[in-house]
């Protein structure tokens, strides 16, 4: 049940740590209650999974599911996958927001051994990669032998294993001559200085099957999406804002994101940084001590354009600043 499945229910993370007595090691639970605003009940069904931070030897249990824990296993700390897209519309958003990709051909010079290349892409309505390729280029001699070929799509700014990437896997043919130039205006929109289009030797082609498509969103964060679902799903409306939107908040901002760190999260941390915006949340790369780990922060409701992300993202913050503020009149911390 998604986050945001009804306007009488509000969905608060609660996140915070224990220790376990028995053992040399800090443990973070995470859990989630959808108060109803009809029963005036909590309801809470907690399941968790646990994951291990190797390099700092500690371990944590994430909130999985309000659902299916077996489907949402793994997330990492603190991340909520009900709060989430679906992969399917990850999956969109990443090949929708990339501007390069890496395409894996059958080597018709090697005997039909995977070769890959960095090529330039956009894609169609529905999600298909379009190429402008030329006939002197190795993966293009391999496609005309044989389409079958795999594209695989990083998430911008990716830094390593941690962060989002997608591979669709199908046919890649010729665009008719009939649905040419379309094709050609969408690869023009996205690379509007790409004038070795109109070249001889350049042809624009599609991967107009896709047989299927594998999700890896980071850590334990994995799943496979049939052709259909990718191909049904609408791309993100504001993940393509996200290194305007965070970097104004990382360098302006950044009491702001460990204040709403505190209070939506009960998380305390030192340093926190915005790596990633959907529309329904936010990932925070977060340090606490010698410890750095990516923490899912979800949005009080769906922001559905930027405008709205600026709106949740300011009423959050003046949330979590008067809740603070009289916490710590409440506590004597605060002298004004």
């Amino acid at each position: 049940m998604s986050a945001y499945a009804s306007t009488s229910t509000r969905f608060v993370p609660r996140v915070a740590r224990i220790t376990y007595p028995n053992a040399n090691r800090n443990v973070r639970v995470c859990s989630s209650s959808s108060f109803s605003a009809k029963s005036g009940n909590a309801v809470a069904r907690l399941k968790y999974a646990a994951f291990k931070l190797t390099a700092s030897k500690r371990y944590f249990l994430t909130h999985a599911s309000t659902s299916d824990p077996i489907q949402k296993l793994g997330d990492a700390p603190g991340k909520a996958s009900s709060d989430r897209p679906s992969f399917a519309e990850e999956s969109r958003t990443l090949v929708q927001n990339a501007s390069s990709c890496f395409l894996a051909t059958a080597s018709a010079e090697m005997g039909g051994h995977p070769f890959g290349s960095i090529v330039d892409l956009a894609c169609d309505e529905k999600g298909h990669p379009v190429f402008a390729i030329s006939t002197l280029s190795a993966h293009t001699r391999d496609l005309k032998a044989d389409p079958r070929c795999s594209v695989t799509v990083q998430q911008s700014e990716f830094a390593g294993i941690q962060d989002g990437r997608v591979t669709l896997v199908g046919t890649c043919t010729p665009v008719p001559d009939d649905q040419s130039e379309i094709c050609k205006e969408v690869f023009m929109k996205k690379h509007p200085e790409a004038f070795w289009v109109e070249f001889a030797d350049f042809s624009v082609w599609r991967m107009d099957s896709i047989l299927k498509v594998r999700y890896v969103g980071g850590f334990g964060r994995a799943a496979s999406v049939s052709g259909d679902k990718y191909a049904e799903a609408e791309p993100d409306p504001v993940a393509a804002f996200t290194p305007m939107i965070a970097g104004h908040m990382n360098a302006d901002h950044k009491d702001s994101i460990i204040g709403m760190l505190e209070y939506y999260g009960d998380l305390k941390v030192e340093d926190a940084e915005i790596v990633y915006l959907d529309k329904m949340g936010m990932d925070i790369k977060v340090r606490q001590g010698e410890d750095t780990w990516r923490q899912r922060l979800p949005f009080i409701y769906p922001a559905v354009d930027r405008k709205k992300v600026k709106d949740v993202m300011v009423e959050m913050t003046k949330t979590a600043a008067i809740a603070m503020k009289k916490a710590a009149v409440e506590n004597g911390e605060d002298s004004n």
